[in-house]
């Protein structure tokens, strides 16, 4: 079957499945598949692709709402790419804006930062990438999104970060830092039902249940969290005016509110000075 066909059917599939993005899904796929880019799908639509099976296993995969970047094994995260499994939640764009705050604050200074609940690494890779004086330690509670982390800190390589099996429920990381920043779980348990399937599916509820109202890990970072500056969250939306109220009932004098693109409030940050 030719690349021109394969998408057609592809779209034909995905489409039917429900799935919005079918077309940009496809090329996704298929430029996984044979190991090219978009462009290339493009400009060969009439190129003859024998063995087929393999595509459609995972056009088959997508159709059931399984999400791209566990079908491929990789995501796109502030221009890298990071290696992503089953065991991590998918890095998101709007995450980029928290990791754009701190390479903003840190510069060229050396600092030290600590990343809870580190899931692919993505936040710690990132910074340390773009910042190369930063020194983080990254902890998470699963031994198996540990191992995505130092891979993907490996794969470019970055040997700045110390990654740690914690519960920060039992076990707060007793040392202070210049930076402490977590992309926490934040989604209410009653609200877990009604996630897009994408989500609600296949992603590990360990990654998106932040308790009865969704606030439950900010608590406990912003009480625990030993830094000499600056505590820095993601939020949800319509959390971050209870966030701030929680990092300055800790004693933080300066929060700030960071919108995104889509001017939802996304990033919380608390300053001690």
């Amino acid at each position: 079957m030719v690349i021109g066909k394969l998408i057609e059917k592809s779209n034909e599939i995905l489409k039917k499945s429900g799935i919005q993005s079918y077309r940009l899904d496809t090329c996704v796929l298929l430029g996984k598949y044979l190991g090219v880019d978009k462009s290339y799908l493009i400009t060969h639509k009439d190129a003859e692709v024998g063995d087929t099976d393999g595509f459609f296993e995972m056009v088959e995969r997508r159709a059931n709402h399984e999400p791209v970047a566990y079908i491929t094994g990789n995501k796109e995260f502030m221009s890298l790419e990071f290696d992503i499994t089953a065991d991590v939640l998918i890095p998101r764009p709007e995450t980029e804006l928290l990791v754009e705050a701190i390479i903003k604050y840190v510069g060229n200074r050396r600092l030290d930062m600590l990343d809870i609940g580190t899931g692919s690494g993505c936040i710690a890779v990132s910074c340390c990438y773009y910042c190369k004086n930063l020194m983080a330690d990254a902890v998470d509670i699963s031994p198996e999104a540990l191992a995505v982390a130092r891979q993907n800190a490996k794969k470019h390589d970055i040997g700045r970060i110390n990654f740690f099996l914690c519960d920060v429920f039992t076990s707060f990381p007793d040392k202070e830092y210049d930076i402490i920043v977590s992309n926490p779980p934040y989604i209410k348990k009653n609200d877990l039902p009604a996630l897009m399937k994408d989500v609600g599916r296949y992603e590990p509820e360990s990654a998106l249940c932040g308790g009865a109202d969704g606030l439950f890990f900010y608590r406990v970072i912003a009480k625990h969290a030993k830094t000499r500056d600056i505590l820095a969250f993601e939020v949800g939306a319509g959390q971050s005016n209870d966030v701030a109220n929680i990092l300055t009932g800790c004693g933080y004098k300066k929060v700030e509110i960071i919108k995104d693109y889509s001017l939802i409030e996304r990033v919380v940050i608390g300053r001690y000075r």
